[in-house]
């Protein structure tokens, strides 16, 4: 039996709720082609794990569990499409930088070795997905009627833990659980 498995910070209800907000801003304008990700479902992807055997998930937990991480803040500043040209573009971000959540998907991805194959050349940009467009609706409008996206935004906040999440397939889209979650010290 398999797990689908990645880890992830989640969000303060706070951050969603700003989320929200800038997406409803957005819907009006790119209401078709664009499957909205639920408020349930916002997070930072740190890794993802995908298909694990279900007798590896105690020994990935017994390997984080040695990980140590500081507090730190998370600033997100930009909303784009991804990648950035919108006659390209696949999803809607919200980007930032923070280097202790470089430093933390290191860490993360350095006990996962040698279970874990890395795609190559693929380096980690925090980010937290909107939504993902459905290319076929999305690009049968002429180019000119897809709105600009980008733009800048203030949002910040200091998580607590990070967790090893488990994605399954729900009616309505993906459904996510909890597995573990591995607190950040003082």
């Amino acid at each position: 039996m398999f797990k689908k498995l990645f880890f992830a910070v989640n969000l303060p209800i706070v951050v969603k709720k700003e989320l929200l907000s800038i997406r409803k801003e957005l819907e009006d304008d790119l209401a078709k082609g664009i499957k909205w990700v639920e408020e349930e479902n916002l997070h930072i992807t740190l890794l993802f794990l995908g298909n694990t055997k279900e007798d590896k998930v105690d020994d990935i937990i017994s390997a984080t569990e040695e990980i140590k991480q500081d507090f730190f803040k998370v600033f997100f500043s930009k909303l784009t499409y991804m990648p950035p040209e919108k006659e390209k573009a696949r999803m809607i971000w919200v980007t930032g930088e923070s280097e202790e959540l470089v430093v933390l998907q290191k860490k993360i991805e350095r006990c996962m070795v040698p279970s874990f194959k890395r795609e190559k050349d693929k380096d980690f940009l925090p980010h937290i997905t909107l939504g993902r467009i459905k290319s076929w609706e999305f690009r049968k409008r002429p180019l000119y009627k897809i709105p600009e996206v980008e733009r800048e935004i203030s949002i910040n906040f200091k998580p607590s833990s990070f967790e090893l999440m488990e994605s399954k397939q729900g009616k309505r889209g993906p459904v996510y659980k909890k597995i573990a979650s591995f607190s950040f010290q003082e």
